[in-house]
């Protein structure tokens, strides 16, 4: 007993002033407000009843995840979507047309109109590749504008120049409609369809880096409202903005 309270007397100092810390952070809990307290009552709709209120500090009004995604989207259609050209895939098209078109049009090789026909043929895989041929089940999100890119040189043009393979048979109704070859428009399918094949290859990594770098420039706030500004007169409609 007399080992106990030698031991409390030497501590009896250290006992006490955790005794009185423990207390005073229990009164501050308690006595203090848990939250900032707004001394004006208002309701949405309402005209501001008092004085003006001014701004006490600067401070910025950040936009909304709504508003920064809305912005978001809206760059991503203003930015072009880049493609890779494949120069190969052209040249095996037009070897593989060459060997398959007696297969569709059976007239002997040396008359006119099989060189009528096939020139007429291989004019149309000429003009599809001026601009290329999109990957299967590509579903595009970009805007209007698309580059393509070829031996580290930029070509830019419109999205909806470029064909997706499966608007093949409109694309040909299109170029054979007007033409005395739109009584061949089965044979011209049947043969692109086999032999048509994508040249685009979609720049995940550049186009990603693009984007990243545009959304990183988007300002997360809409206003700045300074120090000693009026926020709201009295007499003002309180609209929620």
């Amino acid at each position: 007993m007399k080992k106990i309270l030698q031991s409390f007397f030497n501590y009896q100092s250290m006992i006490y002033k955790a005794i009185l810390f423990v207390f005073t952070c229990l009164f501050i809990v308690y006595f203090f407000p848990k939250k900032g307290q707004f001394k004006y009552e208002f309701n949405k709709g309402q005209t501001w009843e008092y004085e003006n209120l001014y701004a006490p500090f600067d401070f910025a009004i950040l936009k909304s995840e709504k508003e920064l995604l809305l912005e978001r989207d809206q760059l991503k259609k203003e930015i072009p979507t880049y493609f890779n050209q494949n120069t190969a895939v052209i040249e095996e098209v037009e070897a593989m047309y060459t060997q398959k078109f007696s297969t569709y049009f059976t007239y002997p090789v040396n008359s006119s109109r099989y060189k009528r026909h096939f020139e007429f043929g291989l004019n149309i895989i000429k003009e599809i590749y001026s601009t290329g041929v999109l990957p299967l089940n590509y579903k595009h999100e970009g805007g209007d504008r698309v580059g393509l890119i070829q031996d580290h040189a930029e070509t830019e043009l419109d999205f909806n120049k470029l064909l997706q393979p499966a608007e093949l048979s409109r694309f040909l109704d299109g170029k054979l409609s007007s033409t005395t070859f739109i009584r061949f428009k089965n044979e011209y399918y049947k043969l692109l369809f086999e032999i048509i094949e994508p040249n685009l290859i979609y720049d995940e990594r550049f186009n990603e880096q693009l984007l990243e770098s545009a959304y990183s420039k988007l300002a997360i706030s809409r206003d700045l409202i300074t120090m000693g500004s009026i926020l709201i007169s009295n007499g003002e409609l309180l609209d929620g903005s």
